[in-house]
């Protein structure tokens, strides 16, 4: 009797699993894509693309450089984890994602292709 109770415990353990992880891949897919018109509250900004791709990977773009980086989404929360270790906090929606720096600026970005 222990034996079934066991085996029924671990089947609706991998279910649960199973069903977040396939909740964070719908989750990535629909966030994922090219957010630009990136601003700051400063005159002199140069222009900022940020590309969030469906594998969790991610690239910071400006004028003189990129930047690579790993992402993840809970609920509107995104993490950007940098290759340092560091972790840039913002909030993500249908159409726009804000990413708060240090220092307490903040970027508003549009999804779409950049210029559109």
């Amino acid at each position: 009797m222990l034996k079934i109770k066991h085996t029924t415990c671990t089947d609706l353990i991998v279910i649960a699993l199973a069903f977040l992880l396939v909740l964070s891949c719908t989750s990535r897919k629909h966030d994922a894509g090219t957010y630009s018109s990136c601003t700051l509250a400063s005159p002199n900004q140069p222009e900022v693309v940020i590309e969030l791709k469906e594998d969790g990977q991610g690239l910071w773009k400006t004028p003189d450089e990129e930047v690579s980086f790993r992402w993840t989404v809970g609920g509107n929360e995104i993490r950007l984890h940098t290759r340092d270790g560091g972790i840039i906090i913002g909030k993500i929606t249908d159409s726009s994602l804000e990413i708060t720096l240090p220092g307490k600026r903040t970027f508003s970005c549009k999804k779409g292709q950049p210029g559109a």
